[in-house]
């Protein structure tokens, strides 16, 4: 069923009934492109510093992001999502294996931030001589 309002046509039941409707031709350009799905890599957790994937296994303190260093080394496309699993919870997806390269694990242990080469140290008093 078709409704209408002030402004023009609301909806349509079928994309077929859409363009019958109006001016009987489909500009492609004003329809959305579909993204480009790629595949998922699937990684499974074990214990607490393991992670594989792909027949790579990573061993650290942090296996899912160890793990995308691995995968890139093994030319696997950093652009592929990887989600790991641990048996069959879903605990981590990461929108791509590039992004996941360029995470650690922050100070507290608790989230993400991104890597750093070099970090500043904390700050310290100055000794000064003669300032006494």
């Amino acid at each position: 069923m078709l409704a209408r309002n002030g402004a023009g046509l609301a909806s349509a039941a079928t994309d077929g009934e859409a363009r019958k409707m109006g001016t009987g031709k489909c500009q492609s350009s004003s329809l959305p492109k579909p993204k480009i799905q790629t595949r998922v890599v699937l990684a499974e957790l074990t214990g607490s510093n393991t992670c594989a994937a792909l027949g790579i296994v990573a061993r650290s303190h942090s296996p899912i992001l160890g793990l995308c260093h691995r995968l890139i080394e093994a030319g696997v496309d950093p652009a592929r999502p990887l989600h790991a699993y641990r048996r069959t919870t879903l605990t981590l997806a990461i929108s791509s294996i590039g992004y996941g390269v360029r995470l650690e694990i922050n100070a507290k242990g608790t989230g993400f931030v991104r890597h750093r080469a070099v970090r500043a140290a904390s700050p310290m008093r100055q000794n000064l001589r003669g300032a006494a």
